[in-house]
């Protein structure tokens, strides 16, 4: 049985999926879910390779294309967990490289 106000409630249910993506929601929950697998992908290992340290960095600056919050949370959680798992004597190297890497995602989103 189909009802007078199916049409109105198609008609508001697109309305609602284009303002949705018009504000930016599906763009801020890709960043959000990119933003974690960053995270994840930087706390599997304690120790980096190069290799791992330019994967993690583009992954963040793609964040940071996409919407600014996944590439914030991805970068600060990159930030402590490698001033918390980093010998006293690499720690101004390996955090240098940190800033460095994320420096890229924070000139995007400034």
């Amino acid at each position: 049985m189909v009802s007078a106000r199916t049409p109105v409630a198609l008609l508001a249910v697109a309305a609602a999926f284009h303002w949705s993506i018009h504000m930016g929601f599906v763009n801020y929950a890709g960043s959000v879910g990119l933003g974690l697998l960053v995270l994840a992908l930087a706390v599997q290992k304690r120790v980096w390779s190069v290799r791992r340290e330019l994967v993690v960095y583009v992954l963040i600056l793609a964040a940071a294309v996409w919407h600014p919050v996944g590439a914030q949370l991805a970068a600060v959680g990159a930030f402590v967990f490698r001033a918390l798992t980093t010998a006293r004597g690499r720690i101004l190297r390996v955090l240098g490289a940190v800033v460095a890497g994320c420096g890229a995602a924070a000139f995007v989103t400034a």
